[in-house]
C-alpha cells in the first residue's frame, strides 16, 4: 500500500500559495436500507479535481463491504473488499467489481482493476479504504464521472454476516437511490506565515522557531474541531475517522490553512 505523504513550504510572509480547484464531500456515515440518516454503519468522504477522485469508504470490518457509483444495485461499478465468491476466489483485498444484474452471477471482478489503493487499514471495528481513480477511466463498466457534476451518486453493500465470501447480503444490507452534493473548494488556502510542516500517515510535524507562539487546530469540513494544542509541533491525529480535514496554524497569531487526508 502506498503511504500518504504531504509537505508543504511557505516562502515568506503574506504569501499566496497557488490554489487548485477541488470538490468536496464531507466524510459522513451513508444512510441505512430505510433511508435514514444515520444507523448504516457504513462511512463515505470523497475530493475530486479535473482528473481523479479519491474516496475514503468504510464498513464493518468482519465481512465483505461494497461501494458502487450509479443509482441502482446493478448495474454498478463498484469497489469491493471480499476474497471472491464460490468458484471464483481471489486474495482477501479491495477490487474494481462489476455488477451487471441482480444475482451472485452477476457480480465478478473487472477484467481492467482502476482503482489505486492508497491505504487500507481497521480503525475502531470500521475497516476503511482510501482509494483514487480517474474520473474517466476508458473501462466500459466503470462509471464516467465529471469534475461539473453537481453530486455524486452512491450505492452500498455488506456481508448479512461475518464472512469476506461474496453472497447475497439481503434487503437490510445494502442502500442505493443516495445522492451526495459536492462542494467547491480550494486544495490550498491562502497562506500568511512563513513555517514548514510535514504529514506522514497521521502524525503532523511543524518547524518553526524556538521563540515563536504556536497554535494548532484541525477541524472537519463542517467546522467541527477535532484537535487543538498550543506550542506542541509533534502531534499524532489516531483517533480521528478517515477524511478530509483542514489543519490551522497560527505562528505569532497570523494563522494559514491547509487541507490534510487522513486514512
Amino acid at each position: 500500500m502506498k503511504s500518504f505523504f504531504l509537505s508543504i513550504f511557505s516562502i515568506g510572509f503574506c504569501f499566496s500559495l497557488a490554489t487548485a480547484q477541488t470538490k468536496t464531500i464531507a466524510y459522513q456515515e451513508l444512510p441505512d436500507a430505510m433511508g435514514n440518516a444515520t444507523g448504516s454503519g457504513m462511512f463515505f468522504g470523497a475530493t475530486m479535481d479535473s482528473d481523479t477522485i479519491t474516496v475514503t469508504f468504510g464498513g464493518i470490518f468482519d465481512r465483505w463491504l461494497a461501494l458502487g457509483f450509479g443509482n441502482s444495485m446493478s448495474p454498478t461499478d463498484a469497489l469491493v473488499f471480499s476474497e471472491g465468491k464460490s468458484g471464483a476466489s481471489h486474495a482477501q483485498d479491495w477490487f474494481d467489481y462489476y455488477n451487471s444484474n441482480g444475482s451472485i452471477s452477476g457480480v465478478n471482478k473487472d477484467a481492467s482493476q482502476d482503482w489505486i489503493i492508497i491505504s487500507s487499514n481497521i480503525l475502531g471495528g470500521v475497516r476503511a479504504v482510501t482509494a483514487k481513480r480517474a474520473l474517466n477511466t476508458g473501462d466500459n463498466n466503470d462509471v464516467v464521472l465529471s469534475f461539473s457534476d453537481a453530486s455524486l451518486r452512491l450505492v452500498w453493500a455488506k456481508g448479512a454476516s461475518a464472512s469476506y465470501t461474496l453472497n447475497n447480503h439481503g434487503p437490510s444490507n445494502r442502500a442505493f437511490g443516495i445522492n451526495l452534493p459536492w462542494e467547491s473548494t480550494t486544495g490550498i488556502e491562502e497562506g500568511e506565515v512563513a513555517y514548514n510542516w510535514t504529514q506522514q500517515n497521521r502524525l503532523i510535524e511543524i518547524q518553526m522557531p524556538a521563540s515563536a507562539t504556536l497554535e494548532v487546530e484541525v477541524t472537519d469540513l463542517q467546522g467541527k474541531q477535532v484537535y487543538s494544542s498550543k506550542q506542541v509541533q509533534r502531534f499524532e491525529l489516531n483517533d480521528v475517522q478517515p477524511g478530509i480535514y483542514v489543519l490551522s496554524i497560527g505562528v505569532n497569531g497570523k494563522f494559514s490553512s491547509s487541507k490534510i487526508l487522513l486514512h
